[in-house]
């Protein structure tokens, strides 16, 4: 008599306990401190593939937030992604989330994805 209403919630908290991803967890990190840098992201990556040896690629982009400000670019001096120099979207998108999942608690980090205070 139990055993289908246990079980249905058994199935339920099975579902809902997957772990956060990078994207969520940058984005409440950004929300929470006002820093700009989920929309920083949003914006860099968001125009499309790019060069990563371009001076987009490098210069980045300044997003002021409603609090501290982010500067996100890629850093060609300290990685180059590959041998292809062409950065597809869903690849910035991917790195540049984990760099701010991984970051400290405004989401700011440095690999070859930096995100700065501004």
């Amino acid at each position: 008599m139990y055993v289908l209403p246990t079980l249905l919630l058994g199935l339920a908290a099975l579902t809902a306990a997957k772990p956060a991803s990078n994207q969520a967890i940058c984005q409440r990190k950004s929300a929470n401190t006002q820093s700009g840098t989920y929309n920083a992201v949003q914006t860099f990556c968001g125009r499309g593939d790019f060069d990563y040896t371009s001076s987009y690629a490098s210069r980045g982009v300044i997003n002021k937030g409603n609090g501290v400000g982010a500067h996100v670019f890629l850093s060609t001096h300290s990685c180059q992604p590959g041998l292809s120099h062409t950065m597809p979207k869903d690849y910035c998108y991917l790195f540049f989330y984990a760099a701010c999942a991984k970051g400290d608690k405004k989401g700011f980090g440095l690999s070859c994805w930096a995100a700065y205070p501004i």
